[in-house]
């Protein structure tokens, strides 16, 4: 990492007025709201249909990998072209997808593979969405207060992602699942209109002209990661952990399903929120420590303890504490990691960057989905049930033997993801990245 490239991201920048930041931020959380709430009522109507830890794993697949094949054109459209314009034609693909669903549902014609396709589009839609709002934050926010603004947003998205399980279980249980995807579909589109009505502001580079094909701009991400070890070995890193977190965090909803009722899950999921809002609002109280990576770091230690626990867990007491003290270090280790490379990367490359570091967790995901759902249904499972004596060392968690199953895969996720994390604490480079002027960006003024 380059002294002139991290100056180069640290220089002021007009920042949006307040009050178009906040319109714009409020569609965001509104739209947040609507696609957490849609996901959560489709994994239950789906689970509750087919009662598959595997199925149930390849509908994560269809949503993860379309995005991932996507992923190069969207980072390289989120550098190159009108950052408001791709996130506004993003979220009216979403609505759109709503709208259908909703008729598909309606007509009592709604089947897995509506699922699948659904997912898959949607995901090629936050391969483009995804890349332009985290580039524009940059944009938006000034770059002395980065960290603690970026607090604030995330308080906002973590009072969002408490109340949409508990908002999506309260209108399926009066309504159905058809009345949730109608309302989203009426609330995306009073989202769109503070994009439809506000510019963003200048960015702080000029946008740089591609030659040949969004696959070769792609190709400069790596090529940038390539020039800087560290930073590569940061993203292997990142892409290893994300793989062995999701042979867990994946099956989430068959482990809770198995013992608990999808009322119950709500109110889980909605306390695994409250960690996020719990450390949102620290970070916009008191910022982030200077030492981003290192704490990255720690936290994703604590972060698989926490997976360890919540397959442990058979209470609901037990399952929404170790929810929420995961999601807790999540919320902070992510503020951290988009902190450290929205201070390290010149803005001309953050789209990319930002693509690229996604496709390669993006594809991590669903491998780790279809691996645990196998290892969970078709390995553990089977073992469990057949009462060998031996199995006895294998039974971990409550519920019976297909659930002690998908448990056993949160504790293999969990154990590992320590041992990877405490090993990349140890390493040189690693501590090197919180070179000085990384530091004096997040130093109060």
């Amino acid at each position: 990492m380059s002294d002139a490239a991290i100056a180069n991201t640290a220089a002021a920048a007009p920042a949006l007025p307040l009050r178009q930041g906040v319109l714009i931020w409020l569609g965001q959380l509104l739209t947040m709201l609507v696609v957490t709430a849609t996901e959560f009522g489709l994994g239950i109507w789906t689970y509750e249909r087919n009662g598959s830890a595997l199925e149930f794993s390849a509908i994560l697949v269809c949503a993860v990998v379309p995005g991932l094949l996507a992923a190069p054109w969207g980072g390289a459209t989120a550098d190159r072209a009108d950052r408001r314009l791709v996130i506004l034609a993003a979220d009216c693909v979403e609505l759109l997808l709503l709208v259908l669903t909703a008729a598909l549902l309606w007509q009592e014609a709604l089947q897995l593979w509506h699922i699948y396709a659904v997912n898959a589009v949607f995901s090629v839609s936050l391969a483009y969405r995804v890349p332009a709002y985290q580039a524009a934050l940059g944009a938006m926010l000034p770059r002395r207060h980065f960290a603690r603004l970026l607090g604030m947003l995330r308080t906002g998205s973590s009072v969002v992602l408490m109340l949409s399980p508990m908002v999506a279980a309260a209108v399926m249980a009066a309504a159905g699942l058809a009345s949730l995807l109608a309302g989203g579909a009426a609330i995306l589109l009073l989202a769109l209109l503070p994009l439809l009505l506000i510019r963003f502001p200048t960015r702080r580079e000029p946008a740089q002209a591609h030659g040949g094909t969004d696959l070769k701009a792609f190709g400069e991400a790596l090529r940038y990661l390539w020039r800087q070890p560290a930073l590569a070995f940061l993203t292997a890193y990142g892409t290893a952990v994300c793989f062995l977190r999701s042979l867990a965090m994946t099956l989430f909803v068959p482990l809770a399903l198995a013992t608990q009722t999808p009322a119950t899950l709500a109110w889980i999921q909605s306390a695994g929120s409250a960690g996020l809002l719990a450390s949102s609002l620290a970070v916009a109280a008191f910022g982030l420590p200077k030492r981003l990576v290192p704490a990255m770091l720690v936290l994703d230690i604590l972060f698989g303890i926490a997976i360890v626990l919540l397959g442990a867990a058979g209470s609901k007491a037990a399952l929404a504490a170790a929810m929420f003290a995961a999601m807790a270090s999540v919320a902070l280790r992510l503020s951290a990691y988009q902190t450290f490379w929205q201070l390290t990367v010149p803005d001309a490359m953050q789209g990319r960057i930002f693509s690229l570091n996604g496709a390669l967790m993006s594809a991590a995901a669903p491998l780790a989905a279809i691996v645990g759902g196998l290892l969970a249904d078709e390995v553990f499972a089977p073992l469990l049930a057949s009462g060998a004596a031996w199995t006895e060392v294998l039974r971990f968690g409550a519920g019976g033997p297909k659930a002690q199953g998908i448990a056993l895969m949160f504790a293999i996720g969990g154990v590992l993801s320590v041992l990877v994390a405490a090993g990349a604490l140890l390493h040189p480079a690693l501590r090197r990245l919180d070179a000085a002027p990384v530091q004096e960006a997040l130093s109060p003024r």
